[in-house]
């Protein structure tokens, strides 16, 4: 994955297809080994995640716990 994932107002912010970027993620998670979040944003959303913070974005680690070493 590439790029944070917004989590407030049920993830409006990023939708693909009617999906969130949340529902998508979590369902590239489920069955998976591994997860590659590629850059800062998909890892801990540095920029995105800064007060006002509107969007309520987080890295990949924020969604898929089962994955985190």
């Amino acid at each position: 994955m590439t790029g944070s994932v917004p989590t407030a107002e049920n993830g409006i912010y990023t939708t693909i297809g009617g999906r969130n970027a949340r529902e998508i993620l979590e369902e590239a998670g489920e069955g998976a080994s591994a997860v590659l979040a590629h850059g800062a944003c998909a890892h801990w959303a540095p920029v995105q995640a800064a007060r006002p913070h509107p969007t309520g974005v987080v890295g990949a680690d924020r969604i898929i716990r089962h994955l985190v070493a």
